[in-house]
């Protein structure tokens, strides 16, 4: 069953780490690495995921999610999920998890 968790917040020019920040969120059960999410930009910046458990190579790489309101599912066996973009303001992402 799909669950939205609660938005998070993703920092400009650093390597956000989707599931440790869902695992930081209090009252929800963890998320696994290799779960499969929904990511959904909220800010006003196109936003860059990484399917990869080490850093990514370029923070305007990956899977681009370049509108306000457009998002991608990552795959279900993925070593780990990371948010990457430039910018000096922090931004909000929606996560669903799958």
């Amino acid at each position: 069953m799909s669950k939205n968790r609660p938005n998070i917040t993703v920092k400009p020019n650093t390597a956000n780490d989707v599931i440790a920040l869902l695992n930081e969120q209090q009252g929800w059960d963890a998320v696994p690495v290799g779960t499969a999410l929904f990511i959904q930009n909220k800010g006003s910046v196109p936003i860059f995921v990484h399917e990869t458990a080490g850093e990514p190579t370029s923070f305007d790489g990956g899977i681009g999610i370049y509108y306000t309101g457009w998002g991608i599912e990552t795959d279900a066996d993925a070593p780990g999920v990371k948010i990457t973009f430039k910018g000096t303001s922090d931004i909000t992402v929606g996560v669903k998890v799958i």
